[in-house]
């Protein structure tokens, strides 16, 4: 079964609620994407207090495109809204400890690979978590092309674990869709092309190019 979530990536909190209130009636999880300005050129909003006065039936998964992922987890313990933290393999070298403090506050925990991320380094920590998110293009901005070699990496990926789950983000539309999930992925995160129309339809504009 096929998954898509919709990214919010967004500059302030108005940003944030037009994107909760397009989406929250087709979508059961949203993905907030967290940029510091460090890790990454661009930076986000993020404030778990605003975000939690909205009620919304939608719930989250954070992808912490950040320096110190630490210092956003904290933040956010407790929250019964978040079911998912993604961190990147790069930001930080106490690795284990992130994923431990994840695991420990009850969230899924997920590691993101780039598209210069080399798997041997964090083939050891597969069985160590239910998710992997492979880049399709350099973090930072949204609306980029989708690079061709992300589907060899999501093979690669695969071969490494049949059990895990492949989230892939980044350039996915409906002309890229059906080979990331020929290659081996079952979770799509989109921006851009869920809000270039009403959602809904975008949704099943995708899904309809996979069994195609």
């Amino acid at each position: 079964m096929i998954t898509i979530i919709p990214t919010i990536l967004v500059k302030n909190f108005q940003e944030f609620k037009n994107c909760v209130k397009k989406i929250e009636n087709d979508f059961a999880l949203a993905q907030i994407d967290i940029m510091d300005g460090k890790f990454v050129a661009n930076k986000t909003f993020f404030d778990i207090e605003k975000i939690s006065s909205i009620k919304t039936p939608l719930n989250y998964e954070l992808h912490l495109m950040v320096e110190n992922p630490l210092d956003y987890i904290y933040k956010v313990k407790g929250n019964k809204k978040i079911k998912k933290i993604f961190f990147h393999y790069e930001a930080d070298d106490n690795f284990e400890e992130i994923l431990r403090t994840i695991q420990s506050y009850g969230f899924e925990a997920g590691i993101v690979i780039n598209p210069k991320t080399k798997l041997n380094g964090i083939k050891k920590y597969i069985p160590m978590i239910s998710v992997i998110m492979v880049m399709g293009v350099y973090p930072g901005m949204g609306g980029q092309k989708f690079l061709a070699t992300t589907l060899e990496k999501i093979k690669k990926v695969r071969k490494v674990s049949e059990a895990i789950s492949i989230e892939v983000d980044g350039g996915v539309n409906d002309k890229t869709a059906k080979k990331i999930v020929q290659a081996g992925a079952d979770i799509l995160a989109v921006g851009s092309f869920i809000y270039d129309g009403e959602p809904k339809k975008q949704k099943e504009k995708l899904l309809r190019a996979i069994r195609e």
